[in-house]
């Protein structure tokens, strides 16, 4: 449905490199999948160099998440909650990086300063987008769609973001990023941390940098910036992706204009519509229609985990399981497989028949406030302030 790269689920390095069960049940590859992208988290350089070699054979990059803002992230120290430390974030890059075959890239928010505020400090600036894409064997996959059809591949420039240094060079520090390369990138006060990591970042050896254009205590509270993103595109030699306030399709469009962003990324909005990446707004029908593929691809390739298929059902026919809750029940309670896949076809059947009794109606766009049914996307999101931006 249009995602140009796609990205397995955060995945924690440390279980993976020293769980086989946790491997099998959180990795599973297909060719289709390709190009592809491995998401890990964790704080120790050696435990997740040793995960991105168990994988480097079967991806085309491997990502560090320092974006995930949620408690357990905190309480696990990774994700969002390592940019309070942002050596040691260098220092894993610049571990990673010389030791691989595939590029390391790193997903981070803004980090605050003093100065920052939603929306940010206004610099000029050009726009990024992005799209997410899974297999029916992931939980939460993201992808990336880019303007013009390139960066399906992913490659480390000539120079610019490659480590060719020996294990010396695992540390290097964000001080020695030069206040004349902010002064010259014209970054705003706001954006000045942020951009210093990125820098760092391709020092040590980061092929693309991911941003998410809101602090890590904002979530989706407020509008993204993606004026930041704009700041850090501008600083880097390396592609910088965009990430937040993609919400319906034409924000992929949007966000690529204001951010000059070599892609887009969107996790959430795209779990529940992946044909977003095709310019498909939600709809009952849209929704019924990816719910019986996505059927179809689970029956083709089960994963280990039937839970996994259930999840994504939820999302994909939530407003039509909200208009039949004896259904909406039936698929809660199923456990096997073969259960869960035959309730989402009796789920699917009964908004065909809607659709067949008032086609326009279950054809309407529910992708926007006031829309005659709340899609799973939107059920707890209110309108952010002066825009309607709320990704994950």
């Amino acid at each position: 449905h249009g995602a140009q790269l796609c990205y397995t689920p955060m995945l924690h390095a440390a279980m993976f490199a020293s769980e086989e069960n946790y491997r099998k049940d959180n990795f599973e590859i297909h060719p289709s999948d390709r190009p592809l992208v491995v998401q890990f988290c964790g704080d120790d350089p050696q435990a997740l160099l040793s995960a991105a070699l168990l994988v480097q054979d079967h991806c085309d990059a491997v990502e560090l998440n320092c974006g995930c803002p949620q408690a357990i992230a905190k309480r696990g120290h990774y994700g969002a909650f390592l940019l309070d430390e942002p050596e040691l974030v260098v220092s894993i890059v610049a571990h990673m990086a010389p030791r691989l075959r595939i590029p390391v890239m790193v997903k981070m928010r803004v980090v605050p300063s003093n100065q920052h505020k939603s929306g940010g400090d206004t610099d000029a600036g050009a726009a990024a987008n992005a799209s997410a894409s899974q297999s029916a064997g992931s939980d939460a996959g993201t992808g990336t769609n880019t303007d013009s059809g390139a960066g399906t591949s992913i490659t480390t420039g000539s120079g610019a973001g490659t480590c060719t240094s020996d294990a010396d060079a695992d540390y290097v520090s964000i001080t020695d990023v030069d206040a004349d390369v902010l002064d010259n990138a014209r970054v705003a006060r706001a954006h000045r941390k942020t951009v210093a990591l990125g820098l760092a970042l391709q020092r040590a050896g980061c092929s693309v940098v991911t941003l998410h254009g809101r602090t890590r205590e904002e979530k989706t509270r407020v509008a993204c910036d993606w004026e930041a993103i704009a700041a850090l595109r501008r600083a880097l030699s390396i592609p910088v992706v965009a990430n937040g306030g993609i919400c319906v399709p034409e924000d992929i469009r949007r966000c690529l204009a204001a951010t000059g962003a070599a892609g887009v990324m969107s996790s959430e909005a795209a779990l529940e519509n992946p044909a977003i990446f095709n310019n498909k707004p939600t709809s009952r029908t849209v929704q019924t229609q990816l719910a019986r593929e996505y059927i179809q691809l689970a029956r083709e390739h089960p994963p280990r985990c039937a839970s996994v298929i259930k999840a994504h059902l939820f999302k994909l026919l939530y407003m039509g399981l909200n208009e039949a809750p004896h259904i909406r029940h039936k698929l809660g309670e199923a456990m096997e497989a073969a259960a869960i896949l035959a309730t989402a076809e009796e789920a699917c059947a009964a908004e065909e028949a809607a659709a067949a009794a008032n086609p326009e109606a279950l054809s309407q766009r529910c992708d926007h406030e006031g829309a005659p049914h709340a899609s799973w996307y939107r059920r707890h999101r209110h309108p952010a302030p002066d825009a309607t931006r709320a990704d994950a």
